[in-house]
């Protein structure tokens, strides 16, 4: 009888399916996701609070970095107008009293919080003459937000007095070499 089961079934077809019945060709049905699990929400409520924080940790770190630039940028214009104002004077007029004027001005006080300005005039004798020139040193320093002394801004400038100058445009004399 199992020899005549087997002669008397249909053959199959390459590729049919093996299931039989109502689910012959069918995939068994599956269940359709509406909603997003409580595990992926927390997922990504986590995610989205480290990415805040780590970019409000770099604005920050962006903001103080620019207000240094600033506090040096306002340092650097402070120091070079004093040196200007000292500069432009005669050197026998930088003394004591216009050091004293030019560091309790309230320029340095309102362009650097907290900030110190020294100016230094020392006197150097030019090499055979009798003529004095002053080295004009400006240090403009201040304190950070944390009051830190900051890396101070230092300019220096060399002020010689003026020379008598002969007029000599009439006469010009020139060196020539030859062979």
């Amino acid at each position: 009888m199992l020899e005549r089961s087997m002669t008397t079934a249909a053959p199959r077809r390459a590729g049919a399916s093996i299931l039989a019945g109502p689910f012959a060709g069918h995939r068994p049905p599956t269940r359709t996701r509406r909603a997003f699990s409580l595990v992926e929400v927390s997922a990504a409520i986590v995610l989205l609070a480290m990415l805040l924080s780590l970019s409000v940790k770099g604005l920050s770190a962006l903001s103080a970095s620019q207000r240094r630039i600033e506090q040096r940028g306002w340092a650097v214009q402070t120091a070079a107008s004093v040196l200007e104002q000292a500069t432009g004077r005669d050197p026998a007029e930088i003394d004591s009293a216009f050091v004293q004027q030019m560091s309790a001005s309230a320029q340095v006080q309102q362009t650097v919080p907290g900030g110190q300005l020294t100016i230094d005039v020392s006197e150097v004798p030019a090499a055979g003459e009798t003529r004095v020139a002053r080295r004009v040193t400006v240090v403009v320093g201040w304190n950070d937000r944390a009051g830190m002394p900051v890396a101070p801004v230092r300019l220096s400038a060399w002020v010689h007095p003026l020379a008598q100058i002969a007029d000599t445009s009439t006469e010009k004399q020139t060196v020539e070499t030859g062979p």
